[in-house]
């Protein structure tokens, strides 16, 4: 599921119908981020765009048509959801949503990777910092500033409180039940 590819078919892709602008909005929610890898079938996106298999099959032969849709990697529809294998006469057509975005690399460890950054930026621009990069490279331990007191005892808030007398009776509480209905 996509908000990204979804909000693409909503406001911005160039569907030639209503019915085509129903069926990728319906396709796209089914898209990866980048608008890769939807393979709904044709079942599915009449449910959900509320129209027939043939208007269906129009929509998205005129999508992919303008450029709004290309074809995918036909393999990835080889599999159902539960990991049986689907002949070819039985697949889904995988479909990409060709919104002209590409995703970021994402590394495998970005706070390394980020501060090596800052550490090759800092040396770049000569601004000092560079020796604190590398010293926060190299700790790797939570700094923790003590407590004011030691830690030893709760601080003292200023309310003093005063123990009840066992001689008198708790404020409310009576020893008779007999004003109660049992």
């Amino acid at each position: 599921m996509s908000w990204q590819c979804t909000s693409w078919a909503l406001r911005e892709a160039p569907a030639p119908t209503a019915t085509a602008r129903l069926v990728l909005i319906a396709l796209a929610d089914r898209c990866q981020p980048d608008g890769r890898s939807a393979w709904p079938t044709v079942d599915t996106l009449m449910l959900e765009a509320h129209t027939s298999e043939s208007s269906v099959k129009r929509a998205l032969k005129a999508l992919e048509e303008t450029g709004c849709i290309r074809r995918g990697n036909q393999k990835l529809a080889q599999w159902d959801e539960h990991g049986n294998y689907v002949p070819d006469p039985y697949r889904s057509v995988v479909w990409e949503c060709c919104m002209n975005v590409t995703l970021e690399h994402v590394s495998e460890k970005p706070g390394r990777q980020a501060r090596a950054e800052r550490a090759e930026r800092a040396e770049r621009d000569g601004d000092g910092n560079a020796e604190q990069a590398g010293k926060a490279d190299r700790f790797r331990g939570v700094k923790m500033t003590p407590l004011e007191n030691g830690g030893n005892k709760p601080k003292s808030r200023g309310v003093k409180m005063t123990p009840l007398n066992p001689e008198r009776e708790a404020r409310g509480v009576t020893g008779d039940l007999q004003g109660c209905h049992q």
